[in-house]
């Protein structure tokens, strides 16, 4: 009876082939080797190449699954981002109850300024909500309020009243302004915006350059006199 044919084995992990690659050197496979093992010697030799091909590959980039997830989740917040606008430099009052009558008396003062009839009937339908950000003050001197509008259309309608009109209830304090809710990497140009809006400001002894959202831009118009800047307020901040 003829043998039976030797199938090639399965390696299902490198560690596998190796110890099989170990098995055979043991046997001196480097003589001739008879019947079906030669076609089996021949396979794990190039098996051996791979494996050290394989070693010195660098490790694999991220796979798409967890690249796809990541860029889902940025998209989710990035919508949400979308419907908030942020009100930068309003103070707190003493306590949180405080802080919370003394928000909710100024966005209503705020929409009335704006003289909007969409907006005032979102905030009185409750589809304008407000809340301090981080919810937890611990250390900050400041935190800033957060608007929360249902659509980005609504939110976008508020920044260009804003913008136009600008009112007292946010102009009248130095160092209080509103925009859209930035993005982690869009506060890092709106800081350097800031920074750069001020130097150039400076530069000129007036009011020329500031910044919208994460942009510099220039002022038209003769410069304003630079604003007085309050002993605990950031220099960088009196750019706008």
């Amino acid at each position: 009876m003829p043998p039976k044919p030797i199938s090639s084995p399965t390696l299902s992990s490198p560690d596998a082939a190796a110890k099989i690659i170990k098995l055979l050197e043991t046997l001196h496979l480097d003589s001739k080797p008879q019947c079906e093992c030669n076609q089996l010697r021949q396979e794990l030799m190039e098996l051996k190449k791979m494996l050290g091909k394989s070693a010195e590959q660098p490790p694999p980039p991220l796979d798409t699954y967890s690249a796809v997830k990541m860029a889902i989740n940025d998209a989710a917040v990035y919508s949400e981002k979308a419907k908030r606008a942020v009100w930068v430099g309003r103070p707190e009052e003493s306590t949180p109850e405080l802080t919370l009558a003394s928000d909710q008396k100024a966005i209503e003062e705020l929409c009335t300024e704006l003289n909007d009839g969409s907006l005032s009937q979102a905030l009185t339908d409750g589809k304008i909500r407000y809340h301090r950000h981080p919810e937890v003050k611990a250390d900050r001197k400041k935190r800033i309020l957060k608007i929360v509008f249902t659509d980005e259309k609504t939110r976008d309608q508020f920044l260009s009243l804003i913008r136009s009109k600008r009112p007292s209830t946010v102009s009248r304090v130095p160092g209080n302004f509103v925009r859209r809710d930035l993005c982690p990497y869009e506060l890092q140009l709106e800081r350097k915006a800031r920074i750069d809006a001020y130097a150039l400001n400076c530069k000129i002894g007036g009011l020329a350059y500031g910044i919208r959202d994460e942009k510099l831009i220039k002022f038209n118009g003769i410069p304003r006199p630079l604003p007085a800047r309050p002993e605990d307020t950031p220099i960088w901040l009196f750019s706008t």
